[in-house]
């Protein structure tokens, strides 16, 4: 099997005070930065199961996007495809955190992503063609998103929603997509339907398989994993983990679902989850 992920790929950097962050005053800390981005964390989730991986994303020509090469180099991803722009700074995520690892607040700074056009994925066409499957997140325009949706012709299609906000970029495509991954708010956004009572979620996964979502996954967090196709609903409960921090948890469901696509629903559903909590527990 060989999977193409397109999305994001940024630089994370986390500065954790050593006391109760005071918003309006200088705050020592310790400071860390690794490399990140929904697709090439569901990138790097992939590869390490001894997938090949080839990842298209757009960076900069500064010391961010030589950084996420090299660092994607190491991992045996294939950096073939990545989208280098002159001039234009490669995305960066920053958080500020209380000593506790709660986010204070964060920035995000991704407009390279924006500057995308639909044009900008001939080059990479042959290796969408030719892929087995392809996964996406939805930090790309609608219009790149949907022209990489026909490219990938009749290979499954597995999307994380990232956002609320973005995953409104795919509410006109439903119908190319064989697994849509969201969280419980991203999926009260784009259905239009308030969720919080089983009943609910049986509702919005409903609404999803009528617009042609194949396999719809609404993540609880700590009450699991909602997931469902055109025959069942399935309530797949979490593994309890203690952590302080959960960043990256999601794009490890979304890469266990690519991974296990060909099995039954629910049994795909339980290996996401087990894939987060790997995550969490590394």
């Amino acid at each position: 099997m060989m999977i193409t992920v397109v999305g994001a790929a940024n630089v994370d950097v986390f500065y954790k005070s050593k006391e109760t962050v005071q918003l309006t005053d200088k705050n020592p800390c310790t400071a860390a930065m690794s490399a990140g981005g929904v697709g090439r964390n569901i990138a790097e989730q992939i590869v390490k199961q001894g997938v090949p991986v080839t990842l298209i994303c757009a960076i900069g020509d500064d010391s961010n996007g030589r950084f996420l090469r090299e660092h994607s180099k190491k991992l045996n991803i294939d950096t073939n495809y990545f989208i280098e722009l002159k001039n234009e700074n490669t995305g960066v995520y920053a958080a500020g955190l209380n000593p506790d690892g709660e986010m204070v607040v964060a920035f995000s700074a991704m407009d390279i992503v924006e500057t995308i056009k639909p044009a900008d994925m001939d080059f990479a066409a042959a290796v969408i063609k030719s892929c087995d499957m392809l996964v996406c997140d939805t930090n790309m325009c609608e219009d790149v998103l949907e022209k990489i949706f026909v490219l990938r012709g009749e290979r499954p299609l597995v999307v994380d929603a990232v956002s609320a906000v973005k995953a409104q970029r795919v509410k006109t495509l439903f119908k190319y997509i064989d697994c849509l991954k969201m969280n419980a708010h991203e999926a009260e956004v784009l259905s239009n339907i308030t969720l919080g009572t089983n009943a609910s979620f049986e509702l919005a996964c409903q609404y999803f398989i009528h617009q042609g979502v194949r396999r719809v996954f609404i993540t609880r967090g700590a009450d699991g994993v909602v997931a469902a196709d055109a025959d069942a609903v399935y309530f797949v409960p979490a593994i309890p983990i203690k952590t302080e921090n959960v960043t990256g948890a999601g794009d490890a469901f979304c890469a266990g679902l690519a991974l296990h696509y060909n099995d039954d629903i629910q049994t795909q559903a339980q290996r996401g989850v087990e894939f987060s909590a790997q995550h969490l527990n590394a």
